[in-house]
């Protein structure tokens, strides 16, 4: 038994079996053309599939790049944080040293007070020099005199 959609005649199946040639050929470069891409696609997703390795690869890299830069950083950071420490340390000798300073005022004040003690030792040594330049004086003229009466005494006594 065929099945109803044969035709009865073999006009009309040669017309059949021709329509049913081109169906196939037809379905022959659909199948062809879904082959095609078919192939496209695996070849695009060959692609992807190589895109995605070197994302991978550029990802790993710049994790590697930014854990290398997070390195630096907290190094650099640590040498700022010795140098700074060793600046506060530094700093905190100065203010110890700056500490034991004499402060203006009275730098000030104890100048005037010596500039004044000065001026009195140089008052007191002038006084002194003239004291003694007069006891020098009143010694030259005291010896002077007794000279001058030992020589009329002496004098006297010859004569």
């Amino acid at each position: 038994m065929l099945p109803k959609m044969l035709p009865k005649n073999i006009y009309n199946m040669k017309i059949f079996f021709l329509l049913l040639f081109f169906i196939c050929l037809f379905n022959n470069t659909i199948i062809a053309e879904n082959i095609s891409s078919l192939e496209q696609v695996i070849t695009l997703r060959v692609q992807i599939a190589v895109l995605q390795n070197k994302i991978e690869e550029l990802e790993k890299r710049l994790i590697e790049g930014v854990i290398q830069r997070d390195k630096a950083i907290n190094n650099a950071a640590n040498s700022v944080d010795k140098r700074l420490e060793s600046m506060n340390e530094f700093r905190s000798q100065l203010k110890d040293q700056s500490s034991t300073f004499v402060t203006k005022e009275y730098y000030d004040g104890a100048h005037k007070d010596l500039s004044g003690q000065i001026e009195l030792l140089k008052l007191y040594q002038a006084n002194q020099e003239g004291r003694m330049w007069m006891f020098g004086t009143a010694i030259g003229v005291f010896v002077t005199f007794i000279q001058v009466i030992i020589y009329f005494f002496t004098k006297k006594n010859k004569l």
